[in-house]
């Protein structure tokens, strides 16, 4: 015989009974959690004050670059980015090549600029969950020279006309033009080199292929 399950009274919120907190179990985290709550003053239930207004502004980005970092930046001597406050994160970015290497801003790098901007418990220049790193400007241009290289490579590779050699070839034309050319590249046919050649030679010119070309009839 099944065991009937018993079901919990639902109380109301007069019925509620206040919760004694055992700080006495809890985790280093939830005893941070824990003193940080205990301790929230009541402010929530003073008025908004005309000044209040001035430090809150959603037009200011967060992450704009500090001034020092502006001026250096805007001199081309030291390109400057966020990134994740974390300690893998830092060690992955400073163990690139030398070229893709960031470094942390801090007391006396790059500049001393930068010391009514550092973070006590870190020694770096944060904002949010993010930290400020910077390098050379030279180098940061040299790392966007190499992208794009890498990157204009890439796009040329996988481009039907540079193609080369006896394997493929491919030709273009306007979209005005209503005769497709015989070497043109679409989705329902690829020509392999050597056709195009004959059949220029021969004066035949052979039109895509269409649905109506693959009926059967009777």
């Amino acid at each position: 015989m099944a065991k009937r399950k018993v079901e919990e009274p639902i109380l109301t919120e007069d019925e509620v009974e206040d919760v004694e907190v055992n700080s006495t179990t809890m985790s280093s985290e939830e005893r941070a959690i824990f003193n940080r709550v205990m301790s929230a003053s009541d402010e929530w239930k003073e008025s908004i004050q005309g000044f209040d207004m001035n430090d809150f502004s959603l037009a200011e980005d967060p992450f704009k670059l500090p001034k020092p970092a502006q001026r250096l930046r805007d001199a081309g001597e030291y390109a400057f980015r966020w990134i994740t406050r974390d300690p893998k994160r830092l060690d992955e970015i400073m163990n690139k090549n030398r070229i893709a290497r960031w470094y942390p801003v801090n007391s006396t790098a790059p500049t001393s600029d930068f010391r009514k901007f550092i973070d006590r418990n870190n020694g770096a220049v944060c904002r949010e969950d993010q930290m400020l790193v910077f390098k050379r400007y030279d180098v940061f241009q040299m790392e966007q020279k190499m992208k794009h290289s890498l990157a204009d490579a890439f796009t040329k590779s996988h481009d039907p006309l540079s193609k080369t050699g006896d394997e493929f070839s491919a030709t273009k034309r306007r979209v005005i033009d209503g005769k497709a050319s015989r070497e043109e590249v679409k989705g329902d046919d690829i020509h392999f080199r050597g056709e195009a050649e004959v059949d220029k030679e021969a004066g035949v010119y052979t039109p895509n292929v269409s649905d109506n070309d693959l009926t059967v009839t009777n």
